[in-house]
């Protein structure tokens, strides 16, 4: 039987997990929460496999699977249909980084390098950073761990043991999302365009396009 928590026992969870939130200490703050409001715990399951090795080739197949194929022509040149237009193809600034730190959000999870939102908002490496992120930018030099991303299965409903019944979340590397300035773009790309398809712009807006691309993926591959 459950024991409903008395004024008291709100009061301290309500403190606890106060401290555990200004600490950073998320998980064991929504622990806290969680015994105060009787919620349940997030589905939990395992794909199907005899062990470990088994389970994560199952996983690496199933996430391959749904990248899909190279587009036939994908190689081929593009012609440009529109010239000497106002982009700053530069290289990032210091207040472009201001901007994009703005954005970022403390509490999240870390990508391949480990290291959290936190180091990016609050730690003296604006410099360095920056640095990082044009020679990504300007001559396509970035760490290789940039081009690489930590996906986490989140249960969805049905047998937990299928893979199809996971959606998968992609975290990559917060300096990585620091070069990501999407107020930069244009209506002439359909991504952003309310009813315009995508592919009919990046033809015809291709080196604005290919600019903001650049800018949002500090030269990423």
């Amino acid at each position: 039987m459950l024991k409903t928590p008395d004024n008291d026992d709100i009061s301290g969870g309500i403190i606890t997990s106060m401290h555990l939130l200004l600490s950073y200490s998320h998980r064991e703050a929504w622990r806290v929460i969680n015994e105060m409001t009787g919620r349940k715990r997030t589905k939990e399951g395992q794909v199907e496999g005899h062990s470990p090795e088994e389970r994560v080739t199952t996983w690496f197949n199933h996430f391959q699977s749904l990248l899909g194929t190279t587009a036939d022509g994908a190689g081929e040149s593009i012609p440009v249909f529109l010239q000497n237009l106002p982009i700053d193809d530069g290289p990032f600034t210091a207040s472009e980084l201001a901007r994009a730190k703005a954005t970022v959000r403390e509490g999240k999870s870390a990508g391949p390098d480990g290291i959290p939102p936190e180091v990016l908002k609050n730690c003296d490496l604006d410099d360095l950073i920056l640095d990082f992120c044009n020679l990504a930018l300007l001559h396509n030099m970035q760490p290789d761990i940039w081009s690489l991303s930590n996906i986490i299965p989140v249960p969805k409903a049905g047998d937990l043991s299928k893979p199809d019944n996971y959606r998968g979340i992609s975290l990559t590397c917060i300096t990585v999302k620091a070069g990501s300035l999407g107020e930069g773009l244009s209506e002439l790309e359909g991504a952003w365009a309310r009813g315009a398809a995508s592919d009919e712009k990046m033809l015809r807006g291709s080196p604005r396009c290919q600019v903001a691309v650049r800018r949002m993926g500090a030269g990423t591959d």
